[in-house]
C-alpha cells in the first residue's frame, strides 16, 4: 500500500509492507521535500527498492558526472577483459574486491538490506560465468551491460551491484554534495573497497557519509536508475532475434512457414521459440549477434532513442507532481524578502529549479567554490538536456551552458548591475556562460532586461531572471498537467532580451 501524506508542508512518501511503516531518506533526515524535489533517490531506511544502476543508461548521457562514471566503467570491465584469459588471478583479485552495496538501499532483496554483492565465492562464481562465456574470451562484448545479453548467470541486479562498485568514489563525493545541499550530518566511516583507475588498485579510506543506526548510506542519482535495465536479453531475443529469423524463414520458404487463406506467408514467434536451436539462451544470443552483427547494432540504435525517456518515475507520478506543485506554490508565499530568509529562499529554489527542470538539471550544488575558493556559486546543476531550451543554450556558440549557474537575490529591492556582473563572473568557457538570476520581483523589470541585454551584447554571457511570478507561473502550468508549456514560456522570456 503506498501513500502521499501532506502535513506541516511536507510530502512524506512512504509504503506499509506487513504492517510496518517504510521511512523514507527524506523523512529520517526531515528534509521538508519529496521525491521531485530530490536530486537523489528518496530510498527507504529499513528496505531495498527494486531499481538498477544502469551502466549503459550512464553511457549515453551527456553530462560531466556520467562521462566520468563511465569512463571508469568502461576501463575497469575493459582491464577484466584483457586479463580473462591470460591473467586470472589479476581478474580474480578485481572481482574479489566487490563489496556488498547495502549501503544504496537498491536492489530485489525484501525486507532489511541484505545484497549479496559479489564478494568471496560469488567473485569466484563471476569470473567462472565471464571466462566460460564465448562472447567475453572473444572480445566481442566491450561493455559490461551487454553481459545481460550474452553472458548466463549475470543479470540487471548482479550488473548494477558491480556498477555501484566501480563508481562508488563518485557516488561518495555526490553523496557529500547532496548533504551540503540539505544540511545532512556526517560522519567519518569506512569506504568500502574504491576501485582506483590510476594505480589500477582497490583501495579502502575513511570518509564522510550520512549514516542511519550507525550503518552508512550512499545516496544515488535518479537519474542513473531504472526499473528494468536498457539492456535486456528477452526484449532483444524477441525483438531483433526472433524477427530477424521470422523474415529468414519465410523468404526460404521453410517448413516453418505457413500460408494464410490470404495467401500471405509467416512464421509466428510462437513457433520459433517451440525450436530447440531458436530457445532463449545467452550464449544463442550471442551466436546471432556475432553472426549477425547488423542485430546489436539496430538493438543498440533502438535503445539509445529510448534513453531520455528511461528515468524511473516515482508511483502515482501525475498525482504527487500536481501536489508538490501546490506545496511549492505556497511555500513560496511564506518566505520573506530580506536576509534573515535569504537562506531559506536559496533552500527553496534548489528543490523548486529540480521540481520544475529535471531531467535538464541534474547534481545540484550549494555553495560551490570556484578560484580556488575566492568565489562561490549560489547554486549549480549540471545541464543534461538534449533537447528544448537547454539543450540549444548547451551548445550555443559563445555560451556553451554545460552547467546553469544560479545566483539567489532575496532582496526586497531590485537586483541591480553590480549583481549582475557577479554572475556573469562566474562564467567560463568550462562551465559555460549562461545563468539564471532568481529575485523576488522587479520594479522596473524593463531596466534589468536592458542591463541583461548589455551583458549579452559585450560576449559576457546570458543571464535570464525567474521571480517569483515565473516561478507560480510554471508550477500552475504543471498542476493544469501543461507542463510541456514551460519551454514556450522560457522562450518568451529569452526572447525579451535577444529583442
Amino acid at each position: 500500500m503506498s501513500f502521499c501524506d501532506i502535513k506541516y508542508n511536507r510530502i512524506i512518501i512512504g509504503e506499509i509492507n506487513g504492517g510496518i511503516y517504510m521511512e523514507r531518506i527524506s523523512s529520517y533526515f526531515n528534509l521538508n521535500k519529496g521525491q521531485l524535489e530530490l536530486d537523489f533517490v528518496d530510498v527507504y531506511t529499513n528496505a531495498d527498492i527494486p531499481l538498477f544502476v544502469d551502466p549503459y543508461f550512464i553511457s549515453r548521457n551527456n553530462d560531466e558526472w556520467s562521462k566520468k562514471a563511465s569512463d571508469e566503467i568502461r576501463d575497469f570491465f575493459q582491464k577484466i577483459i584483457e586479463n580473462i584469459n591470460s591473467n586470472p588471478t589479476l581478474c580474480k583479485n578485481m572481482l574479489n574486491r566487490l563489496s556488498e552495496p547495502n549501503e544504496t538501499r537498491l536492489g530485489l532483496s525484501r525486507g532489511k538490506p541484505q545484497g549479496k554483492g559479489v564478494s568471496g565465492k560469488q567473485a569466484n562464481d563471476l569470473y567462472e560465468k565471464l571466462s566460460k562465456s564465448e562472447a567475453v574470451k572473444t572480445g566481442f562484448i566491450q561493455d559490461i551491460s551487454e553481459c545481460e545479453l550474452m553472458v548466463e548467470g549475470i543479470g540487471a541486479d548482479k550488473i548494477s551491484d558491480i556498477t555501484i562498485n566501480i563508481i562508488r568514489k563518485y557516488l561518495i563525493e555526490y553523496t557529500q554534495e547532496q548533504c551540503v545541499n540539505h544540511g545532512i550530518s556526517m560522519y567519518s566511516v569506512p569506504s568500502g573497497f574504491i576501485w582506483n583507475g590510476v594505480s589500477e588498485r582497490w583501495e579502502n579510506r575513511l570518509v564522510k557519509l550520512p549514516c542511519i543506526d550507525g550503518k552508512k548510506i550512499i545516496l544515488i542519482p535518479r537519474w542513473i536508475v531504472v526499473q528494468e535495465p536498457t539492456m535486456n536479453a528477452n526484449d532483444y531475443y524477441n525483438k531483433e532475434v526472433l524477427e530477424y529469423l521470422q523474415r529468414e524463414h519465410v523468404n526460404a520458404n521453410s517448413s516453418l512457414v505457413e500460408t494464410l487463406k490470404s495467401g500471405e506467408k509467416r512464421v509466428t514467434k510462437k513457433v520459433l521459440k517451440e525450436q530447440e536451436e531458436y530457445k532463449m539462451r545467452k550464449n544463442f544470443l550471442y551466436k546471432m549477434s556475432n553472426d549477425h552483427p547488423e542485430l546489436l547494432d539496430e538493438y543498440r540504435q533502438r535503445k539509445n532513442k529510448e534513453i531520455y525517456t528511461r528515468e524511473w518515475k516515482i508511483e502515482n507520478f501525475e498525482e504527487i507532481e500536481k501536489e508538490i506543485a501546490q506545496k511549492l506554490r505556497k511555500q513560496l508565499g511564506t518566505i520573506n524578502n530580506g536576509k534573515e530568509d535569504e537562506n531559506k529562499f536559496q533552500d527553496f529554489c534548489i528543490g523548486a529549479l529540480e521540481f520544475i527542470f529535471f531531467p535538464d538539471f541534474i547534481e545540484p550544488k550549494k555553495e560551490e567554490r570556484i578560484h580556488d575558493g575566492r568565489k562561490r556559486i549560489d547554486i549549480t546543476y549540471l545541464n543534461r538536456a538534449n533537447s528544448g531550451f537547454f539543450a540549444n543554450i548547451r551548445t550555443a556558440p559563445n555560451i556553451i551552458a554545460n552547467k546553469i549557474i544560479v545566483e539567489c537575490k532575496n532582496y526586497s529591492h531590485d537586483v541591480q548591475n553590480p549583481e549582475i556582473d557577479q554572475l556573469s563572473g562566474r562564467f567560463s568557457p568550462a562551465r559555460g556562460k549562461f545563468g539564471i538570476m532568481l529575485a523576488r520581483q522587479f520594479d522596473n523589470r524593463e531596466l534589468f532586461i536592458k542591463r541583461c541585454q548589455d551583458t549579452l551584447k559585450d560576449d559576457r554571457g546570458l543571464v535570464i531572471p525567474i521571480v517569483d511570478e515565473d516561478i507560480i507561473k510554471m508550477l500552475t502550468l504543471i498542476e493544469n498537467s501543461e507542463r510541456e508549456k514551460i519551454e514556450q514560456y522560457l522562450y518568451s522570456i529569452y526572447s525579451e532580451i535577444i529583442n
